[in-house]
C-alpha cells in the first residue's frame, strides 16, 4: 500500500472478509470507510496516531470492536454484531455511532469529549446517571430501544444537549429534571406508548423548538408547561388519547405547526384569545372535535393549511373567512356538516377546498370570493346543483363531482382543465360543447346513464382536429 495514503474507501465491497494487518504501517492514514462490506469478519489492530475517522457500518459479521488508537475522533459501527465498545478506545471520541447494534445491551462507557452518541435500535436497558457528566454531548439518539424504560434524574446541567431521541422506547415517564436541559431544541418521544404523562415544566425551556409526542399514551398535558415553552415551533400530538388541549396552547406564540390528527377522544378545541401569528399548519384530522370556537380563527390569521377531515363537526364558523392566508382547507368526511358559511371577506389565498363526503347540500353564492381557488372537491356530497357564480371562479382548474346527485352543470369557468363526474347517475345536461371541448380528454362521465355523451365525444374530436 502507498505509504502516503491519507484516505481509504472500500465501501460496498461484499467480497472483502478481512483487512490486511499491513494497514497499521500507513502512518498518514486519517480516514477509513468500509461501509457495507457485509462479509468483513476481522479488523487489524491500529495504533496510528493520525487516524481520526473509522466507518465499518453494516459489516454484519463483525462481532468484536476494532482495537484502535485513542486519538480517534469518529467511530461508526452501526449495523454490526458487536456487543460492547471497550473504554480504552473511547477516550477522545467525539462521534460514536452504534445504531442497529442489536446485541449491545450495555450503555457504552464514553468520555466527556463525546458530542454525538447514536444508540438507536440497540438492546440497551438502562442509561447510567453518569450521562449527565457528558457536558459536551449535543446529540443523543436512542430511538427504538424498546427495553429502555426510564431515564435517570439529571442533577448536573447538560448545557450542550440539543437533541434527545427516545422514540419507540419503553419509557413510562420522564424525570422532572428534563427541564434542566436548557439548550434542548428537539425532544422526540413519538411511539412511546407507555408514556402517559409529562412532568410539569416550571422552568423556561427557551431553546425547545420541536416536541414530538406522536402516538404516545399521554392523556393530559400540564397547562403550566406551555407557558415555559415559548420558543416551540413544532408540536406533534397525533394519535394520542388526549381528551383536552389546555388553553395555554395560545401562549406558544412562535408555534408554526400543531398536529393532533387521530386524537379521537379530543372533543373540543380551546378558545384562542391571544394572536398565534406564527401558526401556519393546524391538523385536527380524525379528532372527535364537534365545534371550533368562532373567536379562535380570528387569532390564527397566518394559517395556510387547515385539516378538519373526518371530524364530527356540524358547523364551520363564519370566522373561517378571516383566515385570509389559508391555502388549503380539507373537510372531507365531515358527514354531519350540512352547510358552508357565507364568505363576505375575499379568501384570496385559498387554492384547495375539499368537501368530499360531507353532508353539504349547497354551496353559497359567495364561493366566488374564493378568487384563487384551483381545486374544488365535492365527491360524495348530496349537492344537486352548483351556484351560477361558479363561472366567475377564473382560477378553478379541477372540479370533482363523483357520486353526487347533480342534475345539470351550469356554465363553467374557462380555466377548468379537469372535470370529474363519474357515477353522477342523475346528470342530464352539461354546458355547451365548446366549453367541454376545452377539457380535451380530462373529463369523466362514466356511469352518467342519463347523459347523452355523443355531443361530448364529437366536441373532443373537433378539438383534436383544430389543434392538429
Amino acid at each position: 500500500m502507498a505509504k502516503n495514503l491519507v484516505s481509504l474507501r472500500l465501501k460496498d465491497c461484499p467480497s472483502l472478509t478481512e483487512v490486511p494487518s499491513s494497514l497499521q504501517y500507513l502512518d498518514k492514514l486519517e480516514y477509513i470507510n468500509l461501509r457495507c462490506c457485509y462479509n468483513l469478519r476481522s479488523f487489524p489492530m491500529l495504533y496510528s496516531k493520525v487516524l481520526r475517522k473509522l466507518s465499518i457500518d453494516q459489516c454484519l459479521d463483525l462481532t468484536t470492536c476494532p482495537t484502535i488508537s485513542q486519538n480517534m475522533k469518529s467511530l461508526r459501527l452501526w449495523g454490526t454484531s458487536i456487543k460492547e465498545v471497550p473504554q480504552s478506545i473511547t477516550g477522545k471520541l467525539k462521534v460514536l455511532d452504534l445504531w442497529g447494534c442489536s446485541k449491545m445491551t450495555k450503555f457504552p462507557e464514553v468520555s466527556g469529549d463525546i458530542e454525538e452518541l447514536w444508540l438507536s435500535e440497540t438492546a440497551i436497558q438502562e442509561v447510567p446517571s453518569s450521562i449527565q457528566f457528558l457536558t459536551r454531548l449535543r446529540e443523543l439518539e436512542m430511538n427504538g430501544c424498546s427495553k429502555l424504560e426510564s431515564l435517570p434524574e439529571i442533577t448536573v446541567p447538560m448545557e450542550s444537549l440539543e437533541y434527545l431521541g427516545l422514540s419507540e422506547t419503553g419509557i413510562k415517564e420522564l424525570p422532572s429534571s428534563i427541564q434542566s436541559l436548557t439548550r434542548l431544541r428537539d425532544l422526540d418521544m413519538s411511539g412511546c406508548s407507555k408514556l402517559e404523562s409529562l412532568p410539569e415544566i416550571t422552568v423556561p425551556m427557551e431553546s425547545l423548538v420541536e416536541l414530538n409526542l406522536s402516538k404516545t399514551g399521554i392523556k393530559e398535558l400540564p397547562s403550566i408547561s406551555f407557558k415555559h415553552m415559548t420558543s416551540l415551533k413544532i408540536l406533534k400530538l397525533d394519535g394520542t388519547p388526549l381528551k383536552e388541549l389546555p388553553s395555554s396552547i395560545q401562549f406558544l406564540t412562535r408555534l408554526q405547526s400543531l398536529d393532533m390528527s387521530g386524537c379521537s377522544k379530543l372533543e373540543s378545541f380551546p378558545q384562542i384569545t391571544v394572536p398565534m401569528e406564527s401558526l401556519v399548519e393546524l391538523n385536527l384530522s380524525k379528532t372527535g372535535i364537534k365545534e371550533i370556537p368562532s373567536i379562535s380563527f380570528k387569532h390564527m390569521t397566518s394559517l395556510k393549511i387547515l385539516k378538519l377531515d373526518g371530524t364530527p363537526l356540524k358547523e364551520l364558523p363564519s370566522s373561517i373567512q378571516f383566515l385570509t392566508r389559508l391555502q388549503s382547507l380539507d373537510m372531507s368526511g365531515c358527514s354531519k356538516l350540512e352547510s358552508f358559511p357565507e364568505i363576505t371577506v375575499p379568501m384570496e389565498s385559498l387554492a384547495e377546498l375539499n368537501l368530499s363526503k360531507t353532508g353539504i347540500k349547497e354551496l353559497p353564492l359567495s364561493i366566488k370570493d374564493m378568487v384563487c381557488l384551483k381545486k374544488l372537491t365535492l365527491e360524495g356530497t348530496p349537492i344537486k346543483e352548483l351556484p351560477l357564480s361558479i363561472k366567475d371562479m377564473v382560477c378553478l382548474e379541477e372540479l370533482t363531482l363523483h357520486g353526487t346527485p347533480i342534475k345539470a352543470l351550469p356554465e363553467l369557468p374557462p380555466s377548468l382543465r379537469y372535470l370529474r363526474t363519474r357515477d353522477c347517475s342523475s346528470l342530464e345536461t352539461v354546458p355547451s360543447i365548446i366549453n367541454i371541448g376545452r377539457l380535451l380528454t380530462r373529463w369523466d362521465f362514466t356511469n352518467c346513464f342519463k347523459l347523452d355523451q355523443k355531443p361530448l365525444i364529437e366536441a373532443m374530436h373537433l378539438k383534436i382536429q383544430v389543434s392538429l
